[in-house]
């Protein structure tokens, strides 16, 4: 952002934050009423818009639109994915699926650092930022053909 002589960058990340903290506490309540698929999916695409709108940002206020739309959609995402896995496993086993949940995490966030650092390096932060965008997209195709039964996933 600094290359753009864009300052404050900092309070981008409180911005998503803040977004993230509101969001959370209301998507777990929704997504119990109107169901997980409900709020995944959508959050998916929000997510997607909030990488792409980032791709493109040449402002501070570009920036703050596309950490308030990342926030908005990882909020929703996020605390939802984690229902439907305790939804799907038995009391027994729920300890280490919550555990091997957030070591998967963990890992992609790891794993997509370094690849997605390979991928700047070579193609640049619009490239890289449009490429997250679609590996998201992706997920967002994957649960959607995998789970055709509504009643699975709500």
């Amino acid at each position: 952002m600094f290359r753009k002589g864009i300052g404050q960058s900092g309070y981008i990340f409180h911005g998503f934050a803040i977004t993230l903290i509101f969001v959370r506490a209301l998507a777990g309540k929704l997504s119990d009423i109107k169901g997980r698929k409900f709020v995944i999916l959508p959050g998916m695409i929000v997510m997607t818009l909030g990488l792409w709108v980032l791709s493109t940002a040449n402002s501070l206020t570009v920036f703050y639109g596309a950490a308030l739309l990342y926030g908005l959609g990882f909020g929703l995402v996020h605390p939802t994915i984690m229902a439907l896995l305790v939804d799907r496993v038995d009391d027994r086993t729920r300890g280490a699926a919550m555990g091997t949940f957030t070591a998967a995490f963990d890992l992609g966030i790891g794993a997509g650092s370094i690849i997605l650092g390979v991928v700047l390096q070579y193609f640049g932060f619009r490239i890289m930022y449009l490429l997250d965008g679609l590996i998201v997209l992706a997920c967002a195709a994957w649960l959607i053909l995998r789970n055709n039964n509504p009643e699975e996933v709500g």
